[in-house]
């Protein structure tokens, strides 16, 4: 029999001799390797010669997932025939069909849609002055806004305007780029659209039915009909520069007051005849050099009527008289 004492004297293997008694089976129960040199033991357990049991599980004590087996699941429907009906699109619905094995059938079309946009989708927009959010889609699949980010400081295409310049009625101005930041400031220059006039000389008084003449420089305003002129017929002329908002008053022409008279610029003078006046229909006129602010008086005629003219570069033509 084994001694169960047998321990190593001196660390060599010295192994426990047999005597011839009856084997048992039994093996060493002394610890094994202690640190020192082999002594030729055994491992303590024992071995009962009965395979380990197949438990399914990994080796490190999780179940096995079985995944090949997962598709089908998620594919398997419980009566043949059933229908199913799930979510689609935007915020509609869809049927599929359960097959007669068990499986479900593809869907079928996406029908009865009331939203705009697919739950959870987003979109970039653009927004205030160049700038963006991003918007996202709501469980009612409806767009919500999102913060509007980087923008500019002016909305494209605005302009505004500086009245610095020196010469009346001259402004400078800048515009609001693509990118939605200011251009810069213009030079001087006339204001665009309408804008108000200076008022005239204070003699020279209001009226209708006048004559007036663009000389390239100058309007030139004559005559006319109004209760401040003497005698209700305005004999007087006057010129307005709009590059300086000026008017200037000119001298007088030496045939007398009158309105609906008619009028027309040779390119050096200006031309007046007929109207009426005083004397009902009027049968003279006269030309006007604004060079020289002199008038010039032309000859009478017999007879006058309504009057009409025109310029045709070196003669004046007007209605024959009766």
């Amino acid at each position: 029999m084994l001694s169960s004492t047998d321990t190593p004297a001196s660390g060599d293997d010295t192994g426990a001799e047999d005597t011839g008694s009856e084997d048992t089976g039994a093996v060493d129960s002394s610890a094994g390797d202690t640190g020192g040199t082999d002594t030729g033991k055994t491992d303590s357990s024992v071995d009962t010669g009965t395979p380990p049991t197949d438990t399914g599980t990994t080796e490190g004590g999780g179940d096995v997932a079985d995944t090949a087996d997962t598709a089908e699941v998620s594919l398997a429907c419980p009566t043949p025939g059933a229908t199913g009906t799930g979510p689609c699109g935007k915020c509609g619905t869809h049927e599929r069909l359960c097959g007669s094995d068990k499986i479900w059938l593809p869907w079928g079309a996406c029908t009865g849609e009331t939203g705009v946009c697919d739950i959870g989708s987003t979109r970039d927009v653009k927004c205030g002055k160049c700038g963006t959010r991003n918007d996202s889609c709501s469980t009612t699949c409806e767009w919500e806004n999102g913060v509007c980010t980087g923008e500019g400081i002016c909305n494209e295409g605005d302009v505004e305007t500086q009245y610095s310049c020196s010469t009346p009625k001259q402004v400078k101005t800048r515009t609001c780029t693509s990118t939605c930041g200011w251009s810069d400031w213009s030079g001087c220059a006339a204001a665009k659209g309408w804008d108000t006039m200076a008022d005239p000389p204070s003699t020279f008084y209001g009226r209708y039915q006048h004559s007036a003449i663009w000389t390239g420089s100058n309007m030139v305003v004559c005559g006319g009909y109004g209760s401040s002129c003497s005698s209700i017929y305005c004999n007087d002329a006057a010129s307005y520069n709009p590059t300086s908002d000026t008017w200037a008053p000119n001298s007088s022409p030496s045939i007398g007051g009158r309105y609906r008279h008619t009028a027309v610029w040779t390119g050096t003078e200006m031309i007046v005849w007929g109207g009426s006046g005083s004397s009902s229909y009027l049968a003279d006129g006269a030309r006007f050099n604004p060079s020289t602010g002199v008038w010039t008086t032309l000859p009478h005629v017999s007879r006058a009527r309504a009057p009409s003219s025109v310029a045709t570069g070196t003669r004046r033509c007007g209605p024959a008289p009766r």
